[in-house]
């Protein structure tokens, strides 16, 4: 089994992200009586004093945290209201991360970013250039509006994304026995077609309609590899699709059916439920070609070693992000002016 410790990490910190969002974005937006603040003004400080407990913003002046946070509650407030209900916890967090890496110098390997020291661009004017240009905490308003406004944002997965480079964990189910359709370390997912916590089970007896055999026997241990105990009253047979009555619950079973000619066949049948054995012994040699098959069920109590596990495993992508670069000759207010000249 693979150690789930970095996934586990991964969703910790998700659920801290994600609480710390809806903290000054959502709750902050109601009294100590759980009253929606009407009052701008008054919602509006109260964000602003629950933001400042968030380290992201240790260093930012309150202006831009006033702006950056009064923005993502009010895109929470009316996703809240279209949807009735709050955004994931991922898109949250991945928002989260967003904000951080623009604010704060992190490090490739510590979650300690948020003692660094700031940008110095970010202590002094928040990235403010010429007019025309947006400043960063209008660009950083807009992070949680736009990711809650995506059209797709159903159809992708949000993680938290450091600056360095982002670790995506596949977490998959895998057969921990051997039962069934499945072998020991079998990964069960989504495309996985056969059986195995299911305790009916249908078998079709390949060599019973030879054309000549009167007699066949059906063994839970040929399918199974072992000997595998059967419920009594849940068994049936199946000639060419057509079920017969269930066993009597004392080893025996009884089933008539018509061959080609329109000859009755009778089919005796008598079972050890103890190792999952049916003898079945036929009037007349059923035609070639005669699909046979055999639907019973395991007695789990009977055998509670059999109960199949279930075992996680995890594979580990580490995608480094990829960087735009262009540079621009003139600003964008510059640009403007010189086309109207």
């Amino acid at each position: 089994m693979s150690n789930l410790r970095e996934y586990q990490n991964r969703i910790a910190d998700i659920a801290k992200r994600s609480k710390a969002v809806l903290g000054w974005a959502s709750t902050a937006q109601f009294g100590t009586d759980n009253q929606f603040i009407k009052d701008d003004a008054a919602r509006a400080a109260s964000i602003l004093e629950a933001a400042r407990k968030d380290p992201v913003f240790a260093g930012i002046s309150d202006n831009a945290t006033a702006q950056i946070a009064t923005a993502w509650a009010s895109a929470l407030a009316d996703y809240a209201a279209a949807h009735k209900s709050m955004p994931r916890p991922e898109i949250l967090a991945s928002c989260h991360q967003t904000l951080e890496n623009c604010l704060i110098e992190s490090t490739r390997n510590s979650m300690d970013a948020t003692n660094k020291a700031m940008l110095e661009s970010v202590a002094a004017e928040m990235m403010s250039v010429s007019d025309g240009v947006m400043r960063l905490p209008l660009f950083l308003a807009m992070i949680l509006p736009v990711q809650l406004g995506a059209a797709t944002a159903d159809a992708c997965t949000f993680i938290p994304v450091t600056r360095d480079q982002s670790d995506i964990y596949e977490v998959f189910n895998v057969a921990g026995s051997s039962f069934g359709s499945y072998a020991a370390g079998d990964v069960l997912d989504m495309q996985s077609v056969g059986v195995y916590s299911q305790l009916r089970r249908r078998y079709v007896l390949v060599a019973s309609s030879d054309g000549t055999s009167k007699t066949a026997t059906f063994k839970m241990e040929d399918f199974e590899g072992q000997n595998v105990p059967i419920r009594k009253g849940r068994t049936n047979i199946y000639v060419n699709r057509i079920k017969s009555v269930v066993d009597n619950g004392s080893g025996s079973l009884l089933h008539s059916f018509t061959n080609a000619a329109g000859e009755q066949i009778t089919v005796t049948c008598s079972l050890n439920y103890n190792i999952g054995q049916i003898a079945l012994s036929f009037s007349k040699a059923p035609d070639k070609g005669t699909e046979i098959a055999i639907e019973t069920e395991i007695n789990i109590e009977a055998a509670p070693e059999l109960i199949p596990l279930i075992n996680h495993e995890m594979k580990k992508y580490t995608l480094p992000p990829s960087q735009f670069v262009i540079a621009a000759e003139h600003t964008v207010q510059a640009a403007y002016e010189a086309q109207r000249e």
